[in-house]
C-alpha cells in the first residue's frame, strides 16, 4: 500500500527552507513510491485548500519535519494529531532560535511528544536545538544542516567553468540588529565595499547580487545600481545561480550552504546567532571561511573585517584550490548514513 508522507516545511517564503527540504527528501530512496503532502508553515500563508491540515491530516501515514527553527512552533496541530492517532515522526535538521518569545507555552507539548515515543529520528543542526531535545529525553544527533545535500536532487553534477562572483545580499533590518540603524549603515557600507573590491579583479558583468527575499530587492538596487540583481520565486533558479558561482560572499546561511553543495566556495559573514548552523561545515571543508560580522564588530572593527575579507577573496581568486567540492557530498552522505538506513527501513515497513 502506497504511503503518504506529510512534510512540514515552508516555500515561496525564503529559498533556504526549500534547500533544506530538498536535502531532507534526498535521503529517501525511490521517492516516486510515496505520496508527499507539503504543509507550508510560512508566515501569512493561508491554511486552506491543499494547505489545510484539518483536511490533509487524515491521509497521513508518516510525518517529517524538514529543518528550520519552526519545527515545534506553529506545528502544534500536527503533533497533537500524531499523538492521538499513533503516527510516527522524524525531525531532520532542526535548529533552535531565540527569536520566539512565546516558546514557553510549548514546554508541555514537548514533554508529551517525548513521552509518546513517536519520534523515530531526531537530528539537529546546532547545539542549542540538540540541548533542547535532549533536555526532554528526545535522543538526537548534531549533523550538518541537510541543505548541504540539496544538489542531490539535481542528478549527477557536471563540472564546468564558473561564471561570476556572488554577493548574497540581505537587507539587515532593525528586528535583527535591535533597532540600531547605525549598524545597518555599516553593513551596507561593507556590502558596497565588497562589490568595489571584486571589481578590481572582475568585470562588472562577472558580479551578481543575489536576493533571497523580495524585501531585499529595493535596497539592493539602490546600493548596486549597475550590478545585476538576481531574484526568483522559483527556488530552483538559485541552484543554477549558485552552481555558476566562482565565489559566494554574504550573510545568507543557506545561500552559503547551497553554494557549497553546488561546488562553489564561500565566505560567510555571520551577522546573528544563525551563524552557528555553519560551525559543522567549517570543520568539514576549507572551502568555506567565516567572518564574525556581529553588530559590535560592524560598529567597531569594520576596517579589520575588510582586511580579513580582502585576504580571503585574494586567496580564493588566486589559488582557486577549493573550487572542486566534489568530496563534500561524499562526506555529508556518509555522515547521514545511519539516518538514511533507518529512515528508509521505517518507510518501507
Amino acid at each position: 500500500m502506497r504511503k503518504t508522507i506529510l512534510v512540514s516545511t515552508s516555500t515561496i517564503w525564503n529559498p533556504g527552507d526549500d534547500f533544506i527540504r530538498d536535502g531532507v527528501l534526498s535521503l529517501i530512496d525511490n521517492p516516486e513510491n510515496y505520496n508527499f503532502i507539503y504543509w507550508n508553515r510560512a508566515k501569512h500563508v493561508a491554511s486552506q485548500y491543499d494547505n489545510d491540515l484539518d483536511y490533509n491530516l487524515k491521509f497521513i501515514d508518516y510525518i517529517i519535519f524538514a529543518g528550520t527553527p519552526q519545527w515545534l512552533l506553529v506545528n502544534e496541530k500536527i503533533y497533537e494529531y500524531a499523538m492521538k492517532n499513533n503516527i510516527h515522526m522524524s525531525l531532520i535538521g532542526v535548529g533552535n532560535s531565540n527569536k520566539h518569545p512565546d516558546w514557553g507555552h510549548l514546554e508541555d507539548l514537548l514533554d508529551r511528544i517525548s513521552k509518546s515515543e513517536l519520534i523515530d529520528i531526531a537530528t539537529t543542526r546546532d547545539r542549542s536545538a540538540y540541548d533542547r531535545l535532549n533536555e526532554y529525553g528526545i535522543k538526537s544527533d548534531i549533523l550538518p544542516c541537510p541543505a548541504g545535500l540539496c544538489s542531490r536532487c539535481n542528478g549527477p553534477m557536471i563540472d564546468k567553468p564558473k561564471q561570476y562572483y556572488c554577493l548574497s545580499f540581505t537587507d539587515i533590518n532593525p528586528y535583527i540588529v535591535n533597532g540600531n540603524n547605525f549598524i545597518i549603515y555599516q553593513y551596507y557600507d561593507l556590502c558596497k565595499w565588497i562589490v568595489s573590491y571584486l571589481l578590481t579583479n572582475a568585470k562588472q558583468e562577472e558580479i551578481k547580487v543575489i536576493a533571497h527575499s523580495v524585501i531585499d530587492i529595493d535596497i539592493a538596487k539602490r546600493l548596486f545600481p549597475n550590478i545585476d540583481i538576481l531574484y526568483s520565486s522559483n527556488y530552483r533558479d538559485y541552484y543554477t545561480w549558485y552552481s555558476n558561482c566562482k565565489l559566494f560572499i554574504g550573510n545568507r546561511v543557506h545561500g552559503s550552504i547551497c553554494a557549497l553543495s553546488h561546488r562553489s566556495p564561500a565566505i560567510f559573514i555571520g551577522t546573528d546567532e544563525r551563524s552557528g548552523t555553519l560551525a559543522v561545515y567549517n570543520e568539514l571543508t576549507p572551502a568555506i571561511r567565516t567572518i564574525d560580522g556581529n553588530p559590535s564588530n560592524l560598529c567597531n572593527k569594520l576596517d579589520e573585517i575588510k582586511n580579513q575579507l580582502s585576504g580571503m577573496i585574494n586567496n580564493f581568486i588566486v589559488y582557486n584550490q577549493y573550487s572542486n567540492l566534489r568530496e563534500l557530498q561524499f562526506i555529508l552522505t556518509s555522515k547521514y548514513g545511519k539516518v538514511i538506513l533507518k529512515l528508509n527501513e521505517i518507510l518501507r515497513s
